[in-house]
């Protein structure tokens, strides 16, 4: 049986060399310090993952990356970068679709532990997945549930306004108990959320839902800046898009509309959800019993329902 290929772009010469040589035993690898090469081999063969630097002189990894996803769908991408920069990591969610966001100096174990995941699913996904898919519509007569997830009703209501069509059902939720209700007892599509319902950071909230309900695509939108936080947001809730507030009308219709073809996608292709597979967060990443007894309630009622 031929071995999972790997590639490895990162304009440093002795890291490509490094991590190649760290993975050869296990994977089929190769590695690149141009970009245009990348976007050659990728169009020539089916790698399975592709790990990338951010900083790079003649293109940025989520620029690279969201190249290489455009030609070879399945193929899973992974960006391994020595910066936290914001703008980067913004671009790894909203364009790059990005599976892991990793930091340099990687742990070994760590790379090994990410890479061996994404390898299986990749591999999950090439033998029962399907290649482009754009051509793929939403039905526009169906009845869609999205979930606002705000205390600032303004937000709500903006969202509301926005999204004209008869068929959009838009529930909002201002506290957890509500959220909890509303994943319930209606199929919700999308889940437009702010991070924090009061002074509740909601992330390990998020991050549980896409680990029970990985069909649930998750708009942030949120005038917080950090990139750590983001990157939590990347590896642990596989958020779909990052949106700035104040609300653009313009801009919250199109990344829904955006978010309900790819989940049209899923549908389609379920074995593609697996690409939204989700790191766990650990228990003591709970710090408000608030949000533990969330977390808890969720599980035992989402387990119940299905």
């Amino acid at each position: 049986m031929s071995k999972p290929k790997l590639l490895f772009v990162d304009d440093e010469e002795r890291v490509v060399r490094s991590l190649a040589t760290q993975f050869r035993s296990s994977h089929s690898t190769k590695g690149c310090t141009e970009p245009k090469e990348v976007l050659d081999l990728v169009s020539k063969e089916h790698f399975h993952v592709v790990v990338s630097d951010q900083r790079m002189p003649k293109m940025p990894g989520v620029e690279l990356l969201r190249q290489v996803r455009e030609i070879s769908p399945l193929t899973l991408c992974i960006l391994l970068t020595g910066y936290a920069d914001l703008s980067a990591v913004v671009g790894a969610i909203n364009e790059g679709q990005i599976f892991r966001y990793l930091t340099k100096p990687w742990d070994r174990d760590e790379l090994r532990r990410v890479l061996d995941k994404a390898t299986s699913i990749a591999l999950d996904m090439e033998q029962h997945g399907k290649g482009k898919t754009e051509d793929i519509q939403v039905d526009q007569k169906a009845t869609v549930h999205l979930m606002v997830i705000d205390d600032n009703k303004d937000v709500y209501e903006n969202i509301s306004q926005v999204l004209t069509g008869d068929n959009y059902v838009v529930h909002w939720a201002s506290t957890l108990d509500k959220t909890i209700e509303l994943l319930s007892t209606h199929d919700i599509a999308v889940v437009i959320t702010e991070l924090m319902l009061g002074d509740e950071d909601i992330v390990p909230a998020l991050a549980t839902l896409k680990q029970h309900n990985p069909n649930v695509l998750t708009i942030v939108l949120t005038a917080m800046r950090d990139a750590d936080l983001l990157i939590k947001l990347i590896n642990q809730a596989q958020v779909f898009r990052y949106l700035p507030k104040p609300v653009r009308p313009g801009l919250i219709a199109k990344n829904i509309e955006t978010a309900l073809k790819h989940r049209e996608q899923l549908r389609i292709v379920p074995v593609l959800v697996n690409r939204h597979n989700v790191e766990k967060m650990p228990e003591d990443s709970y710090k408000s019993q608030n949000v533990s007894g969330f977390l808890k309630r969720f599980r035992d009622r989402f387990s119940t329902a299905h």
